[in-house]
């Protein structure tokens, strides 16, 4: 049976997003764009500029879009501000992975690795549910050492590859959502 502020298969319509979240959406679009446009573009041209203001506003109101008229809403989890552990996993594996690669071409051992499953409680909220699969995904494979399989939500269970397999949770899920 599906939720009452979601559609349903016979078409009915969702209800909208508040206009003050579709606007702070599309203020955080528009300012993603332009920073984006101004990385790329490597100029302050006022021709320039007003090309990327409007590329923003064009970028910023397709996403806007997309969100009002999504089945299932992004809500970011508290986790999100552990966003720098990923990163410090991407810099602190790279030895690992260089010393297994260099140990695979030089002919000696080679380790396949591990598929192992930690514990991973999934959010009732579609919104909130949405974001946290989506986010243990992508921070869970940033470190090269570790790839997120997937996540099974019945089960409660984050399934990954390990390089070098260990009782590693936070290569796994470095953001803490499960």
């Amino acid at each position: 049976m599906p939720a009452p502020d979601r559609p349903s298969a016979l078409g009915d319509r969702a209800v909208p997003p508040p206009r003050d979240e579709l606007l702070r959406a599309w203020l955080v679009c528009w300012a993603l764009c332009a920073g984006l446009w101004m990385v790329l573009d490597d100029t302050v041209a006022l021709p320039e500029l007003i090309d990327g203001a409007v590329a923003a506003c064009i970028g910023a109101s397709a996403a806007t879009l997309v969100r009002a008229r999504s089945h299932v809403q992004f809500a970011a989890p508290p986790g999100w501000r552990r966003w720098w552990r990923p990163l410090v996993r991407l810099v602190v594996d790279l030895p690992l992975l260089t010393r297994t690669l260099a140990r695979a071409l030089a002919g000696g051992d080679r380790d396949p690795g591990g598929i192992r499953a930690v514990e991973f409680r999934v959010d009732r909220d579609d919104r909130a549910r949405a974001a946290q699969v989506a986010l243990a995904c992508i921070a869970g494979s940033v470190a090269p050492s570790t790839v997120i399989i997937a996540v099974d939500e019945e089960g409660g269970q984050l399934i990954f590859h390990e390089l070098t397999p260990g009782e590693h949770r936070e290569r796994a899920d470095p953001l803490e959502l499960g």
